[in-house]
């Protein structure tokens, strides 16, 4: 092929100078730290030196033996592939490998709170398709010979199934903690580090795009907020990710959060926030001498390494990543007001988005206020470009929403 005199590209500016996904950023620190030499005991120091600033326990400091035994893995997806080994000794008969696959999710409910008592109860064993259809719905019918992965289980039938088995007051704690479950097969955390002892490392990293959460899909998130109570509505992926190490493999996990400011997310329900760490602290303390000359260049010319101007570091870790006109989200009612409550207490300003702003706010239905997503920002620190008739100050939103549950009540 013959090179264009006016080429799209110029292939003089290297890709590395603009590269922005998150996995080129994980590979290059899990190359980094898979390294030998100094690399992954700077690394944990790091840690620890951010985590003794919280007042948190530190992780122990590693003898070089403990060290040299360490393992990472980027895009950690342990019950996926654990599942799949089920099929991997093709001398067992098919029936013998789903007997093995459906122990392993009574195991599984043997783990959740919600779900240990029934981990004895009778499940289809010789028809394959009535066991997924009982958490698949319909679709598990098409699967009629395998016993397949709850990462294909399904919010809907899961309700059903629920409603059935459990008493009414806590059938929604059973199907949150099916949903739950389910989810734990579909995650993979960016990087874990297996350390020889009690403690892993569970690594979530982000450069552009915010916290997931589940469920994704638009009628699936519906569903689980009518079911679930304000306060418990979404799963985020740092939750998820707890549960999974602290439930499901019953095994102790340092949560690290690394973005491009020092941002901490918070999440109430799964207790104390993850230790954050920005990724130029990180590269900053690694040694890049064994690595290709690109690795350095990546490092030190990539426009997205740092934060932009103006956002957080770490001695003002509260000051979020400045990569949107919000600088935050949260999935219900009751959760933004709990986070207005405690920005209130430090004198932070917050905006509340809505289109329509204040006016059209007065004309909604709680009910589906309550339901419903809501973006926050922090006038005093994002320069973001943004619609000022669709933000409201955090008091005028109190007030009306205040206003609305007096109103509604009455009617």
């Amino acid at each position: 092929m013959v090179a264009t005199s006016d080429p799209i590209l110029d292939v003089n500016e290297p890709y590395f100078q603009f590269d922005r996904e998150e996995r080129q950023f994980c590979a290059m620190l899990a190359h980094l730290l898979m390294q030998r030499g100094c690399n992954l005991r700077a690394f944990l120091r790091l840690i620890r030196e951010r985590q003794e600033e919280r007042g948190l326990l530190r992780l122990a400091v590693l003898s070089d033996e403990a060290v040299d035994r360490a393992q990472v893995y980027v895009e950690f997806a342990i019950l996926r592939d654990r599942w799949s080994q089920f099929d991997a000794d093709r001398t067992l008969a098919l029936s013998a490998r789903n007997d093995q696959k459906r122990a392993f999710i009574q195991k599984l409910f043997r783990r959740v709170s919600a779900l240990e008592r029934f981990a004895e109860i009778p499940l289809p064993a010789d028809v394959p398709a009535a066991f997924n259809a009982q958490f698949m719905g319909n679709a598990g019918r098409r699967v009629a010979s395998d016993v397949a992965s709850p990462a294909l289980w399904r919010v809907d039938a899961l309700r059903t199934w629920a409603e059935r088995v459990a008493d009414g007051a806590d059938a929604a704690d059973v199907f949150r903690g099916l949903c739950i479950l389910g989810w734990a097969f579909r995650i993979k955390p960016d990087l874990v580090v297996w350390l020889p002892g009690p403690t892993w490392l569970c690594i979530e990293a982000k450069l552009l795009s915010p916290e997931g959460q589940y469920p994704t899909g638009t009628k699936e998130k519906a569903l689980f907020d009518e079911i679930c109570e304000p306060g418990r509505r979404r799963v985020r992926q740092i939750e998820l990710q707890k549960f999974l190490f602290d439930t499901v493999l019953g095994q102790e996990a340092v949560q690290v959060f690394i973005g491009r400011g020092a941002r901490i997310p918070r999440d109430p329900a799964s207790g104390p926030s993850p230790t954050a760490i920005t990724w130029r602290e990180v590269f900053n303390a690694l040694d890049l001498g064994a690595s290709q000359p690109f690795v350095a260049s990546f490092i030190k010319k990539n426009a997205y390494v740092d934060a932009p101007t103006g956002t957080g570091t770490a001695d003002n870790p509260d000051v979020p990543d400045r990569t949107s006109y919000f600088d935050g989200t949260e999935p219900d009612l009751a959760s933004l007001q709990t986070l207005l409550a405690a920005r209130r207490t430090t004198g932070r300003p917050t905006e509340i988005g809505f289109v329509g702003g204040a006016a059209a706010l007065h004309k909604r239905d709680l009910q589906a206020l309550e339901a419903r997503d809501w973006k926050w920002r922090d006038p005093s620190t994002n320069t973001g470009r943004h619609q000022v008739r669709n933000w409201i100050a955090a008091d005028a939103f109190e007030r009306i929403i205040d206003e609305l549950k007096s109103e509604q009540a009455v009617d």
